[in-house]
């Protein structure tokens, strides 16, 4: 727990250097960037439909908390995690959408407040699920 991806994997960027391994094209995106996201995945979806090929996708992003209630994260700096929570994708969208005057803050609490909501339910249904069954594993598993 804790260790840095460049010092734990020594091929980067992991989904270009193993998607040559599959025989796939590959792409490497910006998480923390929702636009450049949403024109990546833009490009990609014409891409699989035209080729009918599987594309693998890699989203570079960062964790503001630890890796578990039991991880504080002493690993990271202060100055690290706060340079890091200015790129918040969701509020960094919040700003661009507001600044052009898509949304004001009224509609984003509300918005904020609807998507908790959805996610507490959705954990709850989860976790009221009956696990599935071990057959399916491999389903839907792309493997050459």
């Amino acid at each position: 727990m804790g260790t840095a991806v460049e010092r734990a994997i020594a091929a980067q960027p992991i989904g270009e250097k193993q998607a040559v391994s599959y025989d796939m094209k590959s792409y490497t995106f910006d998480g923390m960037d929702f636009f450049n996201c949403y024109a990546g995945f833009a490009h990609v979806f014409e891409e699989v439909k035209s080729t009918s090929r599987p594309v693998l996708v890699e989203v570079v992003t960062e964790r503001f908390r630890g890796h578990s209630i039991s991880d504080p994260a002493l690993y990271r700096s202060k100055e690290s995690l706060t340079k890091c929570m200015e790129r918040d994708p969701i509020l960094t969208l919040f700003e661009a959408l507001k600044k052009e005057k898509m949304i004001t803050d009224d509609e984003y609490e509300a918005l904020d407040k609807e998507q908790k909501n959805k996610m507490i339910e959705s954990l709850k249904f989860a976790e009221e699920s009956p696990w599935p069954d071990p057959i399916t594993l491999g389903e839907d598993v792309f493997a050459p």
